[in-house]
Formats: C-alpha cells, sequence, structure tokens
C-alpha cells in the first residue's frame, strides 16, 4: 500500500504504509515520515525507484548467491579432492586448482 502526503495531518498515515512518499513542498513532517520525497511532478519518480530497488535487490541476490556458492563449493571440492585422489590440497599445484575451480564456479552463476 503506498500512501502519498503532503502536510502534517497525512504524517501518521504515512508511518504503518509500505511506501510512504511525500512531494517536494510538503512539510518537514511529512518529509520526515516518508521512504520517498518526490522531487519533480508526476508518478515517474516513484517507478524510477521501483526500478533501482529491484537492481539493488538483484545485486545483494547474486552476491549472496556467489559468497555461498564459494563457502559450500570450497568444501566440497577439497572432499572430493580427498576421497577421489586421496590427496589433501596442500601442494601449491593444488591449490591453484582449486583456485581456478572456484571461480568458474563463481562465475557460472
Amino acid at each position: 500500500m503506498s500512501v502519498t502526503g503532503d502536510g502534517v495531518n497525512e504524517a501518521p498515515a504515512l508511518r504503518p504504509a509500505d511506501v510512504e512518499d511525500a512531494v517536494v513542498d510538503s512539510t518537514d513532517v511529512a518529509k520526515w515520515a516518508a521512504h520517498l520525497v518526490l522531487t519533480r511532478p508526476g508518478r515517474g519518480e516513484v517507478m524510477m525507484a521501483l526500478q533501482a530497488s529491484r537492481r539493488i535487490v538483484q545485486t545483494l541476490t547474486t552476491s549472496v548467491v556467489t559468497v555461498l556458492a564459494r563457502k559450500i563449493g570450497i568444501p566440497l571440492f577439497l572432499a572430493g579432492v580427498v576421497v577421489l585422489a586421496g590427496v589433501v590440497v596442500t601442494t601449491p599445484t593444488l591449490i591453484v586448482v582449486l583456485t581456478f575451480a572456484t571461480d568458474i564456479a563463481t562465475m557460472t552463476l
């Protein structure tokens, strides 16, 4: 639910809304209570804010998935090497292989 307000009497109604916005010439109380202050006439600002927030959520989701893939992928790779090859990754060559394997897994995401 979106609520738009420009005065002191709308400020209490702005707080419980999902999206609160105030226009640029509204009172300071309404601006303080709102999450979004519209600086130009029309609802185009709201659409731009929604698009920007969607980009931010997508970037954060990608970052979280990448971090989780690395955190899960490295132990799985090390366990697989120990099981299949019977060696522990301690030599420089095997550490380089580990680095490339995790980077390839990250790039596929």
